[in-house]
C-alpha cells in the first residue's frame, strides 16, 4: 500500500483505490502519515479536526477513527500500522510509501546532482507526484496551510529549480506555456517572472518580455509598494541592452551568483500596523517583535521584509523554526544549512580538471576552485 497526500488523501494497492471513508477519518491518517515514525498526541489531532470548537467527545471520536484506519490497514494487508505511545499515536511505515515523502527526498537528491539531465529528471519525477493541491478536501483552509504550507512552497521552488534547469540546457521554448500560467497566479513571485522574461526573450519575444517587467513593476508598486529586486532590474536592463550573454545557454563557463530571496510571499490584502512598520524603521540595526501567540507577528515582519528589500541587495534571509507546526522544531545545523544554500549558489564545474578559474558574471568576481 501507498498512501497518497499531495491531491485528495488516497490509500493505494496497485491500481485499486482503498475507501478511507470521511473526511475526518482521512484527515487524521494524513496527519500521522506527515510525521511518519513520531509520535502525534491525541490534543493535536483534536485541535485540528475542530480548530474552532472541539465537542466533549472529541477524543473519543479520534479514536475512533484510528480504529477504524488500523482495521482498514489491516484488511488491506498493508506494511503500515499505528501504534498507540502514552496519550498519542505513531505511524509506523517506510516514508517512501508517502508521496510527500518521497517528493522531498526527489527535490533533495536533485539539488545535489551536478548534471542537469539527471537533476531534470529528478525533479520531473517529484512535481508528477503531485495530483493536485496537497490533503484537498480533508480541512479548512487554514488547518491545510497549517499542515502542508511549507511543502506547497517547496513545490513551487522545485518547479523554479526545473525552470532553470531548462533553461540552462536550452530548452526556453518548452517552458513558456507553463511559466506563462504560473506567472498568471504568483505575478508578484520574481524568480518566476525573471524566467519568463528570459524564455520570452531567448524566443525572440523581447519585446513581450520587456512589456511583463512593466507590468511586474507596477503591480509590485500597487499591491505592496515596493520596486522589483536587483535581479530582475538587472535583467530588464540586459534585455533592454541585448545583452549576448542572455543567449548563453551552457553551465559550464560561468557561476551564477544570485542575492538569496528566502521570504514567503507578501500578503497582498496587508492593512494597517503602520506605527509598528515606523517603529520598525526607526529601530536600529537588530530588531525584535514580540507579542502573544497568533496576533501576525510573523507576517509583520515579513511584510515589513519586503517593503525595505531594497535596501538590503545582498538578499534576505528566512527559516520558519517549526515553533507551532505538527513536526519537530528546526535544528540549529539544519537552519543554518538552508541560509547556507541560499547564500551559495554555484553553477558545476568539470571534476577532471586539475584547476579551473571561474568567473561570476555582473558580480565582478573571480575565484580559483580545486576539485
Amino acid at each position: 500500500m501507498e498512501l497518497r497526500l499531495l491531491g485528495p488523501v488516497q490509500a493505494r494497492i496497485g491500481e485499486t483505490v482503498v475507501d478511507l471513508g470521511p473526511r475526518q477519518r482521512r484527515l487524521v491518517l494524513a496527519v500521522l502519515a506527515l510525521e511518519v515514525n513520531r509520535l502525534v498526541p491525541v490534543d493535536r489531532l483534536v485541535e485540528l479536526v475542530w480548530p474552532v470548537r472541539a465537542p466533549r467527545t472529541a477524543s473519543h471520536a479520534v479514536r475512533v477513527s484510528v480504529s477504524s484506519i488500523r482495521a482498514l490497514l489491516a484488511e488491506a494487508g498493508a506494511d503500515l500500522a499505528v501504534i498507540t505511545r502514552g496519550s498519542g499515536y505513531q505511524l509506523k511505515a517506510d516514508p517512501m510509501l508517502i508521496d510527500v515523502h518521497r517528493f522531498q527526498a526527489l527535490v533533495a537528491q536533485a539539488r545535489e546532482t551536478v548534471d542537469d539531465s539527471s537533476r531534470l529528471g529528478l525533479l520531473d519525477e517529484a512535481l508528477a507526484l503531485w495530483r493536485g493541491p496537497a490533503l484537498v478536501d480533508t480541512a479548512d483552509s487554514e488547518v491545510i496551510d497549517q499542515l502542508v504550507g511549507g511543502v506547497t512552497e517547496a513545490r513551487l521552488v522545485a518547479q523554479e529549480n526545473r525552470f532553470d534547469t531548462l533553461l540552462r540546457l536550452g530548452r526556453h521554448q518548452e517552458v513558456l506555456g507553463e511559466l506563462t500560467t504560473l506567472t498568471d497566479q504568483y505575478p508578484t513571485r520574481e524568480r518566476l517572472v525573471g524566467q519568463l522574461m528570459l524564455a520570452l526573450h531567448r524566443g525572440g519575444q523581447s519585446s513581450r518580455a520587456l512589456a511583463v517587467a512593466r507590468r511586474t513593476r507596477a503591480l509590485l508598486a500597487e499591491e505592496l509598494g515596493i520596486d522589483p529586486g536587483d535581479e530582475l532590474a538587472r535583467l530588464e536592463l540586459s534585455i533592454l541592452r541585448n545583452d549576448q550573454a542572455l543567449t548563453s545557454t551552457s553551465p559550464q563557463r560561468s557561476v551564477v551568483m544570485t542575492a538569496p530571496a528566502l521570504l514567503p510571499p507578501a500578503i497582498g490584502d496587508f492593512t494597517g500596523r503602520e506605527a509598528q512598520f515606523a517603529a520598525l524603521d526607526a529601530a536600529g540595526a537588530v530588531k525584535l517583535v514580540v507579542g502573544t501567540a497568533g496576533v501576525g507577528k510573523t507576517a509583520l515582519a515579513v511584510q515589513w521584509g519586503h517593503r525595505v528589500r531594497a535596501q538590503f541587495p545582498d538578499g534576505q534571509l528566512y527559516v520558519n523554526l517549526n515553533g507551532y507546526s505538527v513536526g519537530a522544531p528546526v535544528q540549529p545545523l539544519h537552519a543554518l544549512s538552508q541560509f547556507l544554500r541560499g547564500l551559495c549558489i554555484l553553477i558545476p564545474f568539470a571534476p577532471s580538471a586539475a584547476n579551473r578559474s571561474i568567473s561570476a558574471r555582473d558580480s565582478g568576481l573571480s575565484m580559483k576552485m580545486r576539485p
